[in-house]
């Protein structure tokens, strides 16, 4: 498996001229996640469009009108959604008792979460693309 930093610049530096077979897109529903996915199935037979939840996000309920408007947009491309929740991997990673911790402390612990948040995100994609066998990532 390549580099995910070394094969993102290639594709760039190449123009991406190559078709993939699959690529993964961290997908919320929002306009820049979108544009990843629309960018990708040009690149793609199939996309995959994955999805985290935890109990800080609140944007889901525009996945599904996005998946739709992709959808019409280049009907040749196979959309596969993925939702994972990632409430245990967060409790694996940073033990119990963190989200009351950070009800203690307010703000201050904040950017840790996001952080976490990240991080999380991050291990479970490239866990998915390995089960795949998904190379890149947008």
């Amino acid at each position: 498996m390549r580099d995910a930093a070394t094969g993102l610049r290639n594709d760039v530096a190449d123009g991406a001229t190559g078709r993939a077979n699959s690529i993964a897109v961290l997908f919320s529903g929002g306009s820049d996640s979108t544009l990843a996915a629309a960018l990708a199935a040009g690149r793609a037979a199939t996309v995959h469009l994955v999805t985290y939840a935890h109990p800080f996000m609140f944007f889901h309920s525009k996945i599904g009108t996005n998946v739709g408007r992709l959808r019409e947009k280049f009907p040749s491309v196979r959309f596969v959604i993925h939702r994972e929740t990632l409430t245990l991997l967060y409790r694996r990673l940073y033990g119990r008792g963190f989200f009351g911790k950070l009800a203690g402390r307010g703000s201050m612990l904040v950017p840790h979460l996001c952080g976490a948040c990240k991080l999380a995100m991050h291990y479970a994609t490239v866990s998915y693309c390995l089960r795949n066998g998904i190379d890149r990532v947008y």
